[in-house]
């Protein structure tokens, strides 16, 4: 397996990571208004997109909370906050994936799929960016390991059988 050292070909990993979580939790807060604001207006597809804004909350949701508990983790470099993180990232990639296919069979069988072409895109875009930033994510949980694997184990020490009491010949 290849370690990527850097995020995006030009930022250090650390730091990249950091952005991806912000990035994500702008993201999340951006879908929690989005959702909310649906969800009480009288949108004219409401009745077509209440279950799915219902569903996209909670993901939305976990998606903020998941990316503070990321950025956690990156500024402590704790490997075990950082692999958590990393399965957590991963285990929303997932539930994107899920989401996206249902939301387009729904939009599909409703017959709205050439109204909501874009967010359809999206929803099959995103988690395809997702996979790479979990890639960075695995591989900064690898690199921050590895260095602490450096650290923690010192080599082999020699010790002398002098005392500071002998004279040698």
């Amino acid at each position: 397996m290849v370690l990527l050292t850097r995020c995006c070909f030009c930022v250090p990993m650390r730091r990249g990571v950091m952005i991806i979580a912000i990035i994500w939790m702008i993201g999340g807060i951006y879908g929690i208004i989005q959702n909310i604001s649906l969800l009480i207006s009288d949108y004219y597809y409401k009745f077509l997109l209440y279950s799915m804004a219902q569903i996209a909350l909670i993901i939305n949701i976990l998606m903020t909370l998941i990316s503070g508990f990321g950025i956690i983790a990156t500024c402590a470099e704790s490997v075990r906050l950082l692999k958590a993180f990393s399965v957590l990232f991963i285990f929303l990639i997932v539930i994107h994936i899920m989401y996206a296919i249902y939301y387009t069979v729904n939009i599909y069988y409703k017959g709205y799929l050439s109204v909501f072409t874009d967010e359809t895109m999206i929803n099959f875009v995103g988690p395809i960016i997702e996979v790479y930033f979990a890639k960075i994510l695995v591989d900064y949980t690898e690199i921050v390991k590895i260095a602490r694997d450096n650290i923690s184990t010192p080599g082999r020490v020699e010790t002398s059988n002098v005392t500071n009491n002998q004279v040698i010949n």
